[in-house]
């Protein structure tokens, strides 16, 4: 596990039996390592422990030193409490990652994670790069248009092959999370053949905050939020519906939807995050996007209709349909509603889900091995 202060990086060492094969000091240092991972400012520091501990260690690299440690620890009760923060996940992932490269281009990275459970974006373990991005022309020099977005993500789900795929996450930035991926064809259309079906009928797609990933000072809320919604999945409780851990700003009568998401969320640490019936995506530069309330909360669940003539038919839905779902199984029952007949062509393919696993981050570049597939 990953220590989240230095006094959990000492608690580490002290409960720690000596069969390692390394120093208590060594050890500490390690896992003081990883926790400066998730130090944006502490690049210098971390130069200088790494260049220190290989040297001392005869280790040809940090990855084995820092694999030797995890691997050889026996966890405590203190420590096993510090590793369920994280959303139990093992269903097989692919993980979009998309940054604006400029006004109407984007960046885009993709991960294939089998296991979300064994990956640890910190060592970049247990997780493949594609290579689909780099196949389509102009997209590291100059970005990728919007159509060339989905030529990379059926590039991306050809390259994975027959390896088993079950959801989607797409990581995004505010201003884009209204982008219809869901709806975007899982592969080619051939001419003399019917439409492919789209990704939200195939996967399980959801989105993520690209800008959380930016603010690592807000993790541990986001990871204690996510231990909440591990919670439901272990409670059959009718508290761990969604009516009762998402706040309806549609009858709330906002007025700031941004200042007053945020008070009601940080004031009741149970609250998993809203939905609404129009759009957060705002292009108001004087207004706050209610999903920054998320970031700065750690609430991981935002839910609303991306197209305004969805929301008679969201608000007549909704509270039958998803409401009375369990928190843990909304990504599944989002897909149920995109497949349904008698659903998706007034609102259902319309929904825009964020679900924000803090278990899926995209793993940090400077640990990356880029594997074959």
């Amino acid at each position: 596990s990953i220590p989240q202060d230095l006094a959990g990086a000492v608690a580490q060492v002290k409960n720690r039996s000596p069969q390692g094969g390394l120093p208590p000091l060594y050890r500490f240092l390690v896992y003081l390592l990883l926790y400066l991972d998730q130090e944006i400012q502490a690049q210098d520091l971390r130069n200088r422990l790494e260049d220190w501990l290989l040297a001392k260690t005869s280790r040809p690299d940090l990855a084995q030193l820092k694999q030797q440690v995890l691997a050889d620890q026996q966890p405590t009760p203190h420590a096993q409490a510090s590793d369920s923060t994280e959303v139990v996940c093992r269903d097989p992932h692919l993980l979009l990652y998309i940054q604006n490269q400029a006004s109407t281009a984007y960046n885009i990275q993709a991960f294939y994670i089998p296991d979300p459970a064994a990956y640890e974006p910190q060592l970049a373990e247990g997780i493949q790069q594609l290579k689909a991005p780099s196949t389509v022309d102009n997209h590291e020099s100059h970005g990728a248009t919007r159509p060339q977005l989905e030529v990379i993500i059926q590039r991306c789900l050809e390259e994975l092959g027959d390896k088993a795929t079950e959801q989607i996450t797409v990581l995004l930035s505010i201003e884009h999370c209204d982008l219809d991926v869901d709806q975007w064809p899982a592969s080619p259309q051939i001419e003399g053949e019917p439409p492919p079906p789209n990704l939200g009928r195939r996967y399980r797609v959801v989105f993520g905050l690209a800008d959380r990933l930016t603010k690592p000072s807000y993790w541990a809320d986001w990871r204690t939020r996510g231990q909440c919604l591990q919670n439901s999945a272990d409670s059959s409780q009718s508290s761990q519906f969604l009516a009762n851990r998402l706040i309806d700003v549609a009858s709330g009568g906002y007025s700031d939807l941004y200042d007053e998401l945020y008070e009601d969320l940080d004031n009741d640490k149970q609250k998993l995050g809203f939905y609404l019936d129009t759009s957060p995506v705002c292009d108001d530069p004087d207004t706050y996007s209610p999903l920054f309330a998320l970031i700065y909360t750690g609430a991981p669940i935002a839910l609303w209709p991306r197209n305004s003539n969805a929301i008679e038919g969201w608000k007549e839905h909704i509270p039958d349909l998803l409401l009375k779902t369990p928190a843990h199984e909304l990504p599944q029952k989002v897909q149920v509603i995109r497949k349904d007949k008698a659903h998706r062509k007034d609102w259902g393919k319309h929904i825009a889900l964020i679900w924000d696993n803090p278990q899926l981050r995209p793993p940090d570049p400077e640990r990356l091995r880029v594997e074959t597939a």
